[in-house]
């Protein structure tokens, strides 16, 4: 398996001071891009520089949780720059750079990256915590790729940049930089920020993102939703048959960035064949492929529903009752989108997706992640949740994983972002928003 980047890098404002950032983030080489064809001397030093940076960082092991050593890594790289850098109880990292000569008076910057890093593998004997990536890198077509690996650009691309301005990749005011543990899963790190450390910042600019011609605005605030039942312990009535019924083939994707795309959700197609009666079980379930079939022809064209006799009838089954539940629950719940925004037009304002269903002698469990960048929509779905989980006498619990970010028409530097974009690359930069769930958000909620 081989994961690419882009190393052709822009050039993204980060102050009108003339502090600038090279920028290199996942993206297709082969798209159209004009600026890819060919640097100029000056943009393939700042490159090669950013390229240096993070092939050093693919040499340490980092997947989310196990942040320990690149986190050591860059307390040492920050003192050997001369810097004081302060690491915290859950390994985040924090170090101020002094300004360039000429720029003392220009107000303090924040630049934030995550260290952590989804490390996959296709290779069983590949070690996430132990082994390397083994990155290669293309200049001759201007990519980079790992081998057998993922690569880790999200986000140590990010981190490679923020060390070449600490290198002096360009004249810049006070800057501190802020390195975050655990961004891929549940934005522990970033909750984790004194809230000291930001106290003091004019700006905070987030350096992670997957496009190198965009600027991302918004992002959405997170819940994971967890409702369960009491324990079943019941037999199978004499006479009973068993069959064990299967949905495949549906396309699936991201619960954030795909959600508006209407596709199946295999739970629910689930449900509504086990709402059948089972001695009626063949005669419906052909009924059910065909009108699944029909309603997803253009989202899930490979739908399948099957089902098959079971060998032998299970010792202990759930009860009617908890089964009722089951499918009253999933009739009163949020899935899917609920709100689209009114200012970014196509953006999910606001969604909730089911992701996990295990009914069982265990009793009942269900996995939820809503989102939305509206705390308003997030109070509003967690109250349909409520209202669910309490007429089928279920049990609720809540746990945020971020807040929201919404869109501010007032942003000071998104106009300057589009204007020096602009004069650097000869076309507009995007403007977007995402429906997942950002480290900016907690950053601008105020909480820390």
């Amino acid at each position: 398996m081989k994961k690419s980047i882009s190393i052709i890098l822009a050039l993204l404002l980060v102050l009108s001071t003339g502090l600038s950032a090279a920028y290199a983030e996942p993206a297709d080489s082969s798209g159209d891009d004009s600026r890819n064809d060919k640097l100029t001397e000056e943009e393939a030093a700042i490159a090669d520089q950013v390229i240096r940076n993070f092939m050093e960082l693919t040499a340490i092991p980092r997947p989310t949780h196990h942040e320990e050593r690149i986190s050591a890594f860059f307390m040492d790289w920050a003192k050997a720059q001369g810097l004081a850098p302060v690491q915290d109880e859950v390994l985040n990292v924090i170090f101020d750079v002094p300004a360039s000569e000429g720029f003392e008076e220009y107000p303090m910057v924040g630049l934030q990256a995550h260290m952590d890093m989804v490390c996959v593998g296709s290779s069983p004997d590949f070690d996430p915590e132990n082994d390397p990536i083994r990155a290669v890198v293309d200049y001759e077509n201007g990519i980079m790729t790992a081998d057998g690996t993922s690569l880790g650009a999200d986000d140590g691309i990010g981190c490679a940049i923020i060390m070449s301005m600490v290198q002096g990749l360009a004249p810049h005011g006070p800057l501190r930089v802020i390195l975050t543990v655990d961004e891929e899963d549940g934005l522990s790190g970033v909750q984790h920020i004194d809230p000291a450390a930001v106290a003091d910042l004019k700006y905070l600019i987030n350096v992670d993102s997957e496009e190198s011609d965009s600027v991302c605005v918004s992002s959405s605030g997170g819940v994971e939703i967890c409702i369960t039942s009491d324990k079943e312990d019941g037999k199978a009535p004499e006479g009973d048959l068993a069959a064990v019924v299967s949905v495949s083939g549906l396309t699936g994707g991201h619960s954030g960035a795909d959600i508006n795309l209407g596709r199946q959700n295999a739970i629910y197609l689930l449900d509504a064949v086990l709402a059948d009666d089972m001695e009626k079980l063949t005669a419906a379930l052909a009924e059910q492929e065909k009108l699944w079939k029909q309603r997803s022809e253009n989202t899930d064209p490979n739908l399948s529903i099957s089902a098959a006799k079971a060998d032998s009838v299970p010792e202990t089954v759930i009860s009617s009752e908890l089964a009722e539940k089951m499918h009253s629950l999933l009739s009163g719940i949020v899935n899917g989108v609920y709100s689209m925004s009114e200012e970014i037009e196509g953006l999910v304002e606001s969604s909730s997706n089911l992701g996990i269903l295990r009914l069982s002698p265990d009793g009942l469990f269900v996995r939820c992640y809503e989102r939305s960048s509206s705390s308003e929509k997030t109070d509003e779905i967690l109250a349909v949740f409520k209202k669910a989980v309490e007429e089928n006498g279920l049990t609720d619990e809540y746990t945020p994983s971020g807040d929201p970010w919404p869109f501010n028409p007032d942003s000071v530097l998104l106009p300057l972002a589009e204007k020096v974009y602009l004069e650097q690359n000869g076309t507009e930069v995007k403007v977007e928003a995402v429906h997942g769930t950002l480290e900016c958000g907690t950053f601008a909620s105020g909480r820390i």
